[in-house]
């Protein structure tokens, strides 16, 4: 209920001045690109309920939620943005040829930053609760995987840069996994030698 007045008080803040879409849209990535998320995420949110046809705003209110909530919220994170990204690319098919390819190779980053910070949240729960970290790690390689999986779709052309950026995002997930197991096998065989050493 306090989040819901908060909101509401923004968008009457909002239609009680003159500020129009456009300075919002240019507050609203500027606070994004220096990682103010909440804040992005709610004037993004503004943008899109008198705009819906803005897909950049769209897209990015759904990459900016990815930074902000609890670690169990990951998992649902994950599945919005591979749909708002489905959506993204849907919306950009009747864009020029070098601005879809702007617009592309920024998400791609976007989704390549999402899964590191995906990753590194599920090396923080390895010791605390290992199978947390699992969730959030299968959840972050299905959304990495998924995504990709629909560039191709669309017959979306990456360039070299965002190859890389993406290769590297994909072996950060995968080590992550590997890493969680590794912890998840460990414990157990402690735990049994505890086990046996109590028993026996």
């Amino acid at each position: 209920l306090k989040r819901c007045t908060f909101a509401n008080q923004i968008m009457e803040d909002f239609m009680n001045s003159n500020y129009d879409l456009n300075n919002l849209m240019a507050t609203a990535v500027s606070e994004m690109e220096n990682g103010q998320y909440e804040e992005a995420a709610k004037h993004f949110d503004i943008i899109v309920v008198n705009d819906g046809s803005n897909y950049k705003a769209a897209f990015y209110r759904i990459y900016c939620k990815c930074y902000v909530g609890k670690l169990g919220d990951i998992p649902n994170q994950a599945i919005n943005l591979t749909n708002a990204f489905s959506l993204f690319l849907k919306k950009l098919e009747n864009e020029e040829e070098t601005e879809k390819e702007l617009c592309i190779k920024d998400a791609l980053e976007k989704i390549s930053k999402v899964s590191n910070h995906f990753a590194h949240n599920a090396k923080r729960t390895m010791l605390t609760a290992p199978t947390v970290g699992m969730s959030i790690n299968r959840a972050n390689k299905t959304m990495f995987n998924n995504c990709m999986t629909i560039a191709k779709n669309y017959n979306v052309k990456i360039d070299e840069e965002t190859e890389n950026t993406l290769s590297s995002a994909s072996k950060e997930s995968s080590s992550t996994g590997k890493i969680l197991i590794i912890v998840i096998v460990v414990g157990a065989i402690i735990g049994l030698l505890y086990y046996l050493s109590i028993f026996m």
